[in-house]
C-alpha cells in the first residue's frame, strides 16, 4: 500500500511540473514612462491599476484591459513632491504615504512625511474622475514610509516600513496617531 501511494504521489508531481511547464506567458507591455518613476502600483476593485510616483507627488490610474486607454493624473497629492506606499484599507479607498522628495541628495526631506487617504467610490468605474483626498495623519518623525499594509482585522489601522530609519509605525489613519519603532 505504501508504494503505491507513493508512486501515485509522484505522479501527480510529474503531472504538475509538466502542467507548469506548458504554461503561457501573458504579459505584455502596457505603457512606457521613460520620464517617470513608478514606486508602487497596486490593482482598484474594478480593475484599473493605481501609479505611485517616486519623484511627482502624483498618482496615476490606468485600464490594462484597454490597449488604447491613456495613462491619466488621478491625483496631485497638495504640498508632496514625492510618493512612497500605497495600500487599500477598504472597498475602493486607498492610503498614500508622501512627502518631499529631494532628488539632489536622493530622500525624502525631514518632518515631511504624511499620509492620505484616496476615496475612488465616487468615481465608479471611471479613470477620468479623481478622488477625494483627504490627509489623515502627520508622521515628521518617520523618513520615508513604504512598504504601507492595513491590519487584516482593523483596516484604518496601517503599518508602514520606514525606509530611512528601519522603524516599523503603526498609524491610525481614523484618528491619525501614530506610533514608531
Amino acid at each position: 500500500m505504501h508504494t503505491s501511494s507513493a508512486t501515485f504521489f509522484f505522479g501527480l508531481l510529474i503531472l504538475s511540473f509538466s502542467t507548469i511547464a506548458n504554461a503561457q506567458s501573458s504579459a505584455r507591455l502596457l505603457y512606457e514612462l521613460p520620464s517617470i518613476f513608478i514606486e508602487n502600483i497596486i490593482v482598484r476593485p474594478n480593475g484599473n491599476l493605481l501609479l505611485s510616483t517616486f519623484d511627482q507627488g502624483r498618482v496615476y490610474t490606468a485600464d490594462p484591459s484597454n490597449a488604447t486607454s491613456p495613462l491619466q493624473v488621478a491625483v496631485q497629492i497638495e504640498g508632496s513632491t514625492g510618493l512612497r506606499g500605497i495600500a487599500q484599507v477598504s472597498p475602493d479607498v486607498f492610503v498614500v504615504s508622501s512627502g518631499i522628495f529631494n532628488p539632489e541628495l536622493w530622500h525624502f526631506e525631514p518632518g515631511t512625511m504624511r499620509l492620505s487617504l484616496l476615496n475612488f467610490n465616487s468615481c465608479g468605474n471611471s479613470s477620468s474622475l479623481s478622488p477625494s483626498v483627504q490627509t489623515v495623519a502627520e508622521v515628521p518623525e518617520a523618513g520615508a514610509l513604504n512598504g504601507i499594509t492595513p491590519l487584516p482585522l482593523k483596516k484604518h489601522i496601517v503599518l508602514g516600513a520606514d525606509s530611512t530609519t528601519g522603524n516599523i509605525w503603526r498609524v491610525d489613519t481614523s484618528t491619525g496617531e501614530s506610533t514608531g519603532q
